[in-house]
C-alpha cells in the first residue's frame, strides 16, 4: 500500500484499505449501544438504489450509538459513512475520546467539529434523496469508530446508515466493501504497476528499488510545526490524485521568507545525497525553490517556474515533470552533512526573491512532499504520520526453456536515458562467469560478452546523450555486432560464446559496478531474439 503509479486517467493512484470489518453489516462485529428499545434493521433503500441500507433505532436514552473497535490506527485518518435522517436531527462520528468528534446537522445540512480537538476536515456531501456522504478527518490515535443517533436527547429517533469506511489519508475515497477481514483497492501488492504519462498514454511497467519517504506527513502540511510566515489551508483544491487533498500555501504580510517547512525528519541516519520533491501548482505566485535546513551543504538550489514548467536557476541540481492540469513535480538534489535535517519549500515572489511582503491572497498549491536517500526521485510514497518504505519491485517468469537457453541471439532495447548511471539488460546462466549484456556505463553504451574463460567482448565507445535511444547486441561464435540508433558501432570476429544462457535480467548490478550506483533509465521496449540478426536487420531494428 506504500506504492503509487500514474493510472490510465493520468492520475496518481494509491493503494487504499478500509480498516473496518463488516463495513455494511451493522448487526455483526458492530457493538449495539442503541439502548432499551433500540434496534438495527436491514433491507432499507440505500443511496445507491439497492436495499442494502440499515435503519438504526435509538432508545429513549441519551448518547446512543453503534461502534466497532479498531487497532493500529494512528496518524491522519478519515472515517466516513452514508447517512440519512429518519426522525433524528443529527448524527455524530466519534472515536474513543471526547477530543475527536464531528456533528452532522440534518436540519441545516452542515457539519462541525464537536470535540475538544478540532477535526482537520469534515464534510457532509449531498448524494441525493436525503442521503449524505459524511466524513471526518483527524490526526490522532484511535481505537474505535462510533456512529451516534442524535446526541443528548431522551427521545427515541431513527437514522439510516450504509457503507462505513475508515482509511488513512485526508479525504474519504471510493467505498471499499469489507467482510470478516479488511479490504484493499487501488495499487495492491501483487499488481504490476503499469505507469502512464499525464495524458494517460504510453503505459510501461514501473520497476523500482526500495525507497523510504522520510517526510512523516507528505500531505498534511498544515500539521508542520515549523512553517514560516505562511498560512496553510488543507484540502483546498484537487491534487494530481484527482481528489481534493492538496494544500494552499499563502505567504503572510511579514517582510521575510515564506517557507513550508517539514518537521525534523525521523529515521535519517546517514549523510550523503538526498532527493527532495514536491508537487506544486501556481496560484498567483509561480516561483518556488526546494532545499533542506540544518546540515545541508552549500548546494545551489534550483528555482522552479510553475507557469512555464521550467527550471530557471541551478537546473543541474533539479528536475521538473509535468503532471497535467497545471501540476508539476519539482525535484532538488541536495548533499546532507548532518542528520539534523528538515526539508523546506520556499515560495518566491515575481523577482524570484525569498524576502518580500505577501499580498495575503496569492499562493501556491502543494501535494506529496517527499525526501529520499537517492540522486533522483522515485514514484511518490504517501505518509500519514510516520516515515514509510516502499518495497522493491520484482518481476520474473519460469518455464521459458523454449525461448532462451541458446548460445546465439540478439538483445534489443529502446530506452530513454536521463542521468548518467549503470544499467544492463543481461542474458546469463545465473552467474557472473557466462553472460551477454547491453546497457549504459556512465554515459556510454556498453556491450559485453564473457565466458568462464574470461572477457570476450567489452565495448564502451558510444556516447549516450539524454533522450530516447535504440540499441542492440547480436552474439554468435566469432560474430558479435553492436548497433546504436541505426548505426554499427562495434564488431568482433574472434569471440567465444557462453553456453546455457537461460536467465534474463534488467539490473544495475554487474561486475565492476560501484555499489553506490543506481539504475536510471526508462525501458520502453525490450526484445530477445534466439538468432543472431543480420547487420541489415540490426540497422533497421535500431533506427529511430
Amino acid at each position: 500500500l506504500a506504492a503509487t503509479r500514474v493510472n490510465s486517467d493520468g492520475l496518481i493512484e494509491k493503494g487504499r484499505e478500509n480498516l473496518l470489518l463488516q463495513s455494511n453489516a451493522f448487526d455483526t462485529t458492530w457493538v449495539d449501544n442503541l439502548g432499551s428499545g433500540g434496534s438495527i434493521t436491514s433491507g432499507q433503500e440505500g443511496y445507491d438504489g439497492t436495499n442494502n441500507a440499515w435503519l438504526l433505532t435509538k432508545g429513549a436514552t441519551s448518547y446512543r450509538r453503534i461502534q466497532q473497535s479498531v487497532s493500529g490506527v494512528s496518524g491522519v485518518w478519515t472515517m466516513s459513512a452514508y447517512l440519512k435522517a429518519g426522525t433524528a436531527n443529527e448524527a455524530r462520528f466519534r472515536d474513543n475520546t471526547s477530543a475527536h468528534a464531528v456533528k452532522f446537522d440534518f436540519n441545516n445540512n452542515t457539519s462541525s467539529s464537536a470535540g475538544t480537538n478540532a477535526a482537520i476536515d469534515h464534510k457532509m456531501i449531498d448524494v441525493g434523496d436525503g442521503w449524505f456522504r459524511c466524513s471526518a478527518t483527524f490526526n490522532a490515535s484511535s481505537s474505535v469508530f462510533q456512529i451516534y443517533v442524535d446526541w443528548n436527547t431522551t427521545t427515541a429517533t431513527t437514522l439510516y446508515v450504509q457503507d462505513a469506511q475508515l482509511e488513512k489519508g485526508l479525504v474519504a475515497t471510493d467505498y471499499i466493501e469489507t467482510g470478516s477481514t479488511t479490504a484493499q483497492a487501488g495499487i495492491l501488492e501483487d499488481m504490476p504497476r503499469i505507469n502512464y504519462d499525464a495524458n494517460g498514454e504510453n503505459g510501461a511497467l514501473l520497476l523500482e528499488s526500495s525507497r523510504t519517504n522520510l517526510v512523516t506527513q507528505s500531505e498534511y502540511m498544515e500539521g508542520y510545526s515549523n512553517n514560516v510566515n505562511i498560512t496553510i489551508e488543507t484540502n483546498s483544491t484537487t491534487s494530481p490524485e484527482g481528489v481534493q487533498n492538496a494544500v494552499k500555501a499563502t505567504p503572510t504580510s511579514a517582510n521575510s521568507n515564506h517557507i513550508v517547512r517539514s518537521n525534523n525528519l525521523a529515521g535519517l541516519t546517514s549523510q550523503g545525497t538526498y532527493c527532495v520533491s514536491v508537487f506544486a501548482k501556481q496560484n498567483g505566485y509561480k516561483y518556488i525553490s526546494l532545499g533542506a535546513g540544518f546540515g545541508s551543504t552549500a548546494t545551489a538550489l534550483p528555482t522552479f517556474d510553475l507557469d512555464s514548467g521550467t527550471i530557471v536557476a541551478n537546473s543541474s541540481n533539479g528536475t521538473i515533470e509535468d503532471f497535467g492540469n497545471g501540476w508539476y513535480r519539482c525535484t532538488a538534489i541536495i548533499q546532507i552533512a548532518s542528520t539534523a535535517l528538515y526539508p523546506v519549500v520556499s515560495v518566491l515572489n515575481d523577482s524570484q526573491s525569498g524576502t518580500y511582503i505577501g499580498d495575503g491572497t496569492s499562493s501556491v498549491y502543494f501535494y506529496g512532499h517527499q525526501i529520499e536517500e537517492a540522486s533522483y526521485p522515485s514514484s511518490y510514497v504517501p505518509t500519514y504520520g510516520s516515515a514509510v518504505t516502499r518495497s522493491a519491485d520484482s518481476c520474473s517468469v519460469t518455464g521459458v526453456s523454449d525461448v532462451i537457453g541458446q548460445s546465439e541471439g540478439t538483445i534489443y532495447a529502446e530506452i530513454e536515458k536521463f542521468a548518467n548511471g549503470y544499467w544492463y539488460l543481461t542474458i546469463s546462466d545465473g552467474t557472473s562467469s557466462n553472460w551477454v549484456f547491453i546497457g549504459e556505463d556512465l554515459g556510454k553504451m556498453r556491450g559485453y560478452v564473457r565466458t568462464s574463460g574470461g572477457v570476450q567482448t567489452d565495448n564502451r565507445s558510444a556516447d549516450l546523450s539524454v533522450g530516447v535511444h535504440k540499441m542492440a547486441i547480436a552474439y554468435k561464435l566469432n560474430d558479435v555486432a553492436i548497433y546504436l540508433d541505426g548505426t554499427q558501432v562495434f564488431t568482433d570476429s574472434s569471440a567465444n560464446m557462453p553456453s546455457t544462457l537461460n536467465k534474463i535480467s534488467l539490473s544495475a548490478a554487474a561486475a565492476g559496478v560501484p555499489a553506490n550506483q543506481t539504475l536510471k533509465a526508462e525501458l520502453k521496449q525490450y526484445a530477445l531474439f534466439d538468432t543472431r540478426l543480420t547487420n541489415s536487420e540490426l540497422a533497421t531494428l535500431t533506427t529511430l
